[in-house]
């Protein structure tokens, strides 16, 4: 969770996992499970953990690229989803005050 920048104490929160066949179908149907549960929406975002070529070699440091990959595609989603919710938040509350 989140302080969404409007001064308010609101707080926005969401899941987000990334999805490559590298995830187990189990893992992410836990993750839609536990989601839906708690009431969030889930983020299912794609990793291209595939095309990095140490990756691909698997020589013992498999793991490492791909957490890389994921962690680097997870916080651009974490910045844009945080500047987006943001936004829409400014939005509503210009939008409350006109009225």
């Amino acid at each position: 969770a989140g302080d969404a920048g409007t001064g308010t104490g609101a707080r926005v929160c969401v899941a987000a996992i990334g999805v490559s066949p590298a995830l187990p179908a189990s893992q992410l149907a836990t993750a839609r499970q536990v989601a839906a549960a708690i009431g969030i929406p889930l983020w299912e975002v794609p990793t291209d953990e595939g095309r990095v070529p140490e990756y691909v070699a698997n020589e013992g440091e498999s793991c490492l690229h791909c957490k890389n990959t994921l962690y680097e595609t997870l916080r651009a989603v974490a910045d844009a989803g945080v500047r987006a919710a943001s936004s829409s938040a400014s939005s509503s509350s210009a939008q409350g005050s006109d009225g």
